[in-house]
């Protein structure tokens, strides 16, 4: 292929990555993106304080200067995820052609371009398109060091490296699982330039040492939270048994929910049969040399940082496939590189393989996103337009409950202090301070609006409703919004007269 023939589907393979992600970029924010936009809107001086979000701080920095300019949800998530999603793309493209070739590159982008899984994740507003684009970054500039170990740009390549390396650790506590796959991949296949490389990580632990008391900090109240909370380490994590299949198949698969339905089979017998076939000709053809270059990289960028954040999965639970954003180019590139070996052999049966997967793999992947721009279930929870509704029905007299520490992230950030709020001040309602007393001051509005969300975590013997219901109010209306649950409108019983909601 020639290179100007390559440039011109790079850029439509980036194109194509471009507009599949501006469809629901100025969605709603849902909860966890609420919190980032609220923290990162406080003063400079205290976006570093932020020990109930286990997060490194390099997006809340970010989306602190983006804020300066609009509060806007588009252009939060064009700062904190789009622009790190396009950038991954076109890392990955160049760095696998560095390291594999333009054919391997062009395709592998392409799948990642139109993956629901990365579509979604450039569009959310918490950091994991940020380390992934760092990942991709960092294995562009491994692969100018391994073309150049006799260049001059080789110091500042290696300072570069270290750059894009400690801005990584800033952006995911993921990321270190990802580095030592490359530290595998440098003393496996790199040997001379594998000690400037270590002193170059050393280097940049050094620079991220100061931020280890915050980690530890952020570690322990996390395990506070679970602790305090049954049922939390379900929400934010998923059982060792799933978490690495779960993993490969939410980067095939992407926002789909995986069923056991008869699509689902077929496709995964079509893709499973397929692969099979096509690595075990490939291992065959290659078992003298099956420890390649090539294959050492797939290790590196995808199987090795899989594998040692599932083992640590065994103390401190880490694997979901958002998380692992950072390596999914790496399954791509290897699905790719097979494809391309087993074209090139001109054997019918392979061949007939080849384009199995392949189409199987585009097939899934449009499918997926398609489901995605048309499902509502598959979007972000849409408290935005939740907060319209209630704003036209009940625009006055009203209290927002919510069984919860504080009034959810989202309803702050859209409400704006228009509803005065009510909450529990605890994680469970058994611990929630001087509850009876405090709950009196609802008694003077004539609406109740309680908030389903996160409370069968928090509230499981439904004590508010109870409460609610003993004050004598009585449930009217059920706002029901996909992915958020239920909101339960209560009125006072001398009001309900008057309680039919507007537009009824």
């Amino acid at each position: 292929m020639k290179s100007s023939t390559f440039q011109k589907l790079a850029l439509i393979v980036v194109l194509i990555g471009v507009i599949a992600r501006l469809p629901l970029l100025g969605g709603s924010l849902w909860l966890d993106e609420a919190a980032q936009a609220i923290e990162s809107a406080r003063p400079l001086s205290e976006q570093f304080d932020i020990i109930a979000d286990f997060q490194p701080p390099l997006l809340h920095l970010i989306l602190h200067f983006a804020q300066l300019v609009s509060h806007h949800e588009a252009w939060m998530r064009l700062w904190g995820a789009f622009i790190p999603g396009i950038i991954t793309l076109v890392a990955t493209l160049y760095a696998t052609r560095k390291l594999f070739s333009k054919n391997v590159a062009l395709f592998a982008t392409f799948l990642l371009s139109i993956s629901s899984f990365h579509v979604y994740f450039s569009q959310e507003l918490r950091p994991y398109a940020l380390p992934a684009m760092w990942a991709a970054l960092a294995w562009y500039v491994l692969a100018l060091l391994i073309q150049k170990t006799k260049n001059k740009k080789r110091p500042a390549l290696f300072v570069i490296y270290g750059i894009i390396s400690w801005m990584g650790l800033f952006s995911s506590y993921l990321y270190p699982f990802f580095l030592f796959g490359q530290v595998v991949f440098m003393l496996a296949t790199q040997k001379k330039e594998a000690k400037t490389y270590l002193l170059t990580l050393v280097a940049t632990s050094l620079a991220y040492v100061p931020w280890l008391p915050t980690f530890l900090k952020q570690l322990a109240e996390g395990r506070h939270v679970q602790s305090a909370l049954p049922g939390w380490s379900e929400v934010v994590s998923i059982s060792q048994l799933k978490s690495i299949p779960l993993t490969i198949g939410k980067f095939i698969y992407g926002v789909l929910y995986i069923d056991p339905t008869p699509f689902f089979i077929i496709s995964g017998m079509l893709l499973v049969t397929s692969f099979a076939l096509l690595s075990l000709s490939y291992y065959k053809k290659n078992k003298a040399t099956f420890f390649s270059q090539k294959m050492w990289i797939l290790l590196a960028w995808f199987v090795i940082p899989l594998v040692s954040a599932w083992l640590i999965s065994f103390i401190v639970p880490v694997v979901q496939p958002k998380r692992m954003l950072l390596i999914q180019p790496g399954l791509l590139i290897g699905f790719a590189y097979l494809i391309e070996w087993a074209l090139q052999q001109k054997k019918q049966l392979l061949t007939y393989s080849s384009i199995l997967l392949t189409t199987t793999l585009i097939g899934l992947s449009i499918v997926s996103l398609a489901t995605y721009y048309t499902n509502s279930k598959l979007q972000r929870e849409d408290w935005r337009s939740l907060h319209t509704e209630i704003l036209a029905k009940y625009p006055s007299n009203a209290v927002a409950v919510f069984s919860f520490t504080n009034p959810f992230a989202p309803w702050e950030w859209y409400d704006s202090g228009t509803y005065p709020t009510f909450s529990t001040q605890s994680l469970t309602i058994a611990a929630a301070p001087d509850l009876l007393d405090r709950s009196k001051e609802l008694l003077k509005y004539d609406y109740i609006l309680v908030f389903d969300h996160l409370r069968t975590l928090t509230d499981p013997n439904d004590e508010i409703l109870d409460l609610v219901k003993d004050f004598g109010y009585s449930q009217v209306e059920l706002i029901d919004y996909p992915n958020i649950g239920f909101v339960r409108v209560f009125v006072k019983h001398d009001a309900r007269i008057s309680a039919v909601p507007r537009n009824k």
